[in-house]
């Protein structure tokens, strides 16, 4: 019984998860880029941010924001050959990279101090995420980090912020942002109504490149939302046990009911 469990367990925690996509925040396919990529923000020293108009993201405005903190070459941002967003710090580099949308222009000096609020230019997105389950995208990177998303309700108003950091780990995966650890850290943050959202890169080793790719706020079927971004592989270890227990108890009472019948 156990290493049944133990096997459909993990069957579940390594399998592709399916969602329920219902609204897309940006996957990357515009504008268009030839191998290499073009159009990367460059940032020699300090920082600096790119705001691209028209672009297929929610909103249709995408903007890069980079810091750099040390070495002696540039850090890039921008769009790779294979259509998904770049943070290059190859060579000897190190620095953070921020993509924010619900913004036609921004503040730099504001970013270097995480303000999301002060400053700049909100093209609100009024997006309605109240449905889903929460943030997520495609995560890949050479090196550990820490990856922070930012929603923000309310502006023009009583602007509400809420932030969820995950551990990025070296390699590919997905990353998933729980909409109700949004709300757990900020209860007046309306889902239905988020007007900025900002993705962050930050703690990355120098000489480290990162890459993102199709973010969106998705509803994930149970159990799979317990199995992603490294929240509750114990619970999930329970439902499952749970649900096989509940069948078996289903069946036992069927046939408990038909010997009755026969009775």
């Amino acid at each position: 019984m156990r290493k049944f469990l133990f096997a459909l367990t993990l069957a579940i925690c390594t399998a592709a998860p399916a969602f329920a996509q219902t609204t897309v925040v940006d996957n990357f396919t515009s504008p268009g880029q030839p191998a290499g990529g073009t159009d990367y923000l460059t940032v020699s020293t300090g920082s600096d941010s790119l705001a691209q108009s028209g672009v297929d993201a929610i909103g249709g405005t995408r903007v890069y924001y980079g810091q750099k903190f040390s070495g002696n070459n540039p850090i890039q941002l921008g769009l790779s050959g294979t259509q998904s967003f770049r943070f290059v710090e190859n060579p000897v580099s190190q620095g953070r990279a921020k993509l924010l949308y619900g913004y036609s222009a921004v503040n730099t000096a504001s970013l270097d101090a995480n303000n999301y609020t002060s400053g700049h230019t909100f093209a609100s997105l009024n997006a309605n995420v109240s449905t889903a389950s929460g943030f997520l995208m495609d995560y890949g990177s050479g090196g550990t980090a820490t990856v922070t998303v930012t929603l923000i309700s309310g502006t023009g108003g009583s602007q509400q912020v809420s932030s969820v950091t995950l551990p990025g780990p070296v390699g590919l995966t997905t990353l998933f942002f729980p909409n109700a650890s949004f709300l757990a850290n900020n209860p007046a943050l309306n889902l239905a109504d988020i007007d900025q959202v900002i993705v962050s890169l930050d703690g990355l080793p120098g000489s480290v490149n990162t890459s993102l790719d199709n973010l969106m706020f998705s509803t994930v079927p149970e159990p799979a939302v317990l199995a992603m971004g490294g929240f509750g592989f114990v619970g999930l270890g329970t439902m499952v046990y749970r649900t096989v227990t509940a069948r078996r108890r289903s069946r036992k009472l069927a046939k408990l009911a038909k010997l009755a019948k026969k009775q």
